[in-house]
């Protein structure tokens, strides 16, 4: 339904065109159509340019690598390469509809924006040389091999498919001549080099620094997924697990998210009703033993609502908890009795299972509830910790005590963890080694699996980018 015009104070015309266009509706007028980004992204990745092709300050521009389209928060298109004048270039490529749009969504305070060696925009009215001033300019208007309403009608924006996106990769024709059993072998024996590779850094980190506080680094480490990581890791490295595990645990939760940055003070913030007693008890725990921390910094724009920093942290607690915080010993007990792979695998799980009150299951942060409870550590979750955590630690361990009969237990518990949710950078692998993309399907049906297909995208791929 279209908004009334006539009450203008309640008429969001950015809201209004955003829904439109978000429902696959394009308007062009005249010289100056209104669209989203992602029709610049696509004429880009389908490289529908009128050559030769220069930058806005008169320099020939080449494309060798268009670069991969990032469907996560960054820049549009990492691994690109290009050359300009001659010189090459590889990095990042970022588009917009004008020069001044990345001030407004402010990668000019952004890290990931460093690595960007092509600003492409639509339309440059001002005739900007570079913008920023060390990141070259490039109009796709002065170049647009056909009219902006044949891209719409040929490539359907809504509707773009993700095969497109993501092009095989040198590799693939060479999968096409095997059959499904030898890329089972392949991806499996890439997928336990990958993790003998974390077990060994294991080994090194537990000679160093011990089985417990190896083990309370790297559970904050996979509580961090990509996007938190660092903020984690900082965590941890602020708090030693010896104090946390002195502390009664409202004033443990207290100092960790004291410490992380993410206690809210109820004087000064709404608080949802369910945690406002929660929130206040840990707000007079944290007055009494806070210091000044340098503070952390953490990325809330880019996932589920299940996956917020506040959610994870709750849920690392309780597992250090739930394990006397003595986490790395409790993992390493499992195998020390005699059992099947199934009931090894889910002793393993039940260390990242955790059981709390309703209103915990519903937690998002102290300010927000979902409706519906859920558990702090999902199903998926608990096997993604499993093959990247805890399998190659115990692995680990008992690669320095030469125990070789529980590192052949461990191997085939890791065989058969099952399949992991997809992401990012495991659709660009398959998309680059698989044609048809549905293959995989039938043929990556464990982590394991999965893994090593990752192993072979990082090893192989982005080498050859």
């Amino acid at each position: 339904m279209f908004p009334d015009m006539s009450q203008k104070s309640k008429f969001d015309s950015d809201d209004f065109f955003q829904r439109l266009f978000s429902n696959g509706f394009y308007l062009f007028e005249g010289h100056e159509p209104y669209f989203q980004e992602n029709l610049l992204q696509i004429v880009w990745n389908e490289q529908l340019f009128k050559t030769p092709l220069f930058t806005e300050s008169g320099d020939k521009l080449e494309i060798t690598h268009k670069g991969i389209w990032n469907v996560e928060t960054g820049p549009d298109f990492q691994h690109a390469e290009i050359s300009i004048s001659g010189i090459k270039k590889r990095g990042w490529i970022e588009i917009h509809f004008s020069p001044e749009d990345w001030i407004r969504h402010q990668h000019q305070i952004d890290p990931a924006y460093n690595n960007v060696i092509l600003h492409v925009v639509w339309n440059n009215p001002k005739e900007l040389v570079n913008f920023p001033s060390n990141v070259p300019l490039f109009s796709i208007r002065k170049h647009l091999l056909i009219a902006l309403e044949d891209v719409v009608k040929t490539f359907n924006p809504s509707l773009y498919p993700y095969a497109r996106k993501i092009s095989p990769g040198k590799y693939a024709n060479w999968f096409s001549s095997l059959s499904n059993d030898r890329i089972i072998d392949l991806t499996q024996s890439f997928g336990m080099m990958r993790v003998f590779e974390k077990a060994r850094r294991y080994a090194q980190q537990i000679i160093k620094y011990g089985i417990e506080d190896t083990a309370y680094k790297a559970l904050f480490d996979g509580m961090g997924y990509k996007i938190n990581r660092e903020g984690f890791a900082k965590l941890s490295s602020k708090i030693s697990l010896n104090e946390l595990s002195q502390y009664p645990e409202i004033d443990a939760l207290a100092v960790l998210f004291g410490t992380a940055g993410l206690l809210p003070d109820p004087s000064q913030t709404i608080i949802h009703p369910e945690y406002l007693v929660w929130v206040k008890k840990m707000w007079t725990s944290w007055w009494d033993k806070r210091q000044d921390y340098s503070p952390i910094k953490w990325k809330k724009n880019s996932y589920r609502p299940l996956n917020s920093p506040e959610r994870r942290l709750l849920a690392a607690y309780y597992v250090l908890k739930k394990t006397q915080f003595k986490l790395g010993s409790r993992i390493s007990e499992i195998f020390k009795q005699k059992n099947s792979i199934k009931n090894y695998h889910n002793e393993l799980k039940s260390i990242f299972t955790i059981d709390n009150e309703l209103n915990q299951k519903k937690f998002i942060s102290f300010t927000t509830a979902q409706a519906k409870s859920a558990s702090l550590l999902g199903a998926n979750r608990v096997n993604d910790l499993l093959i990247n955590f805890a399998i190659p630690f115990s692995l680990g361990h008992f690669m320095i005590e030469e125990n070789l009969e529980y590192c052949q237990i461990i191997k085939q518990i890791a065989r058969n963890v099952p399949k992991l949710q997809s992401n990012r950078i495991f659709k660009e692998a398959v998309h680059h080694f698989f044609i048809p993309p549905e293959r995989s399907k039938a043929i990556l049906k464990n982590a394991c699996s999965q893994q090593g297909l990752l192993k072979l995208y990082k090893d192989f791929h982005h080498n050859l980018n």
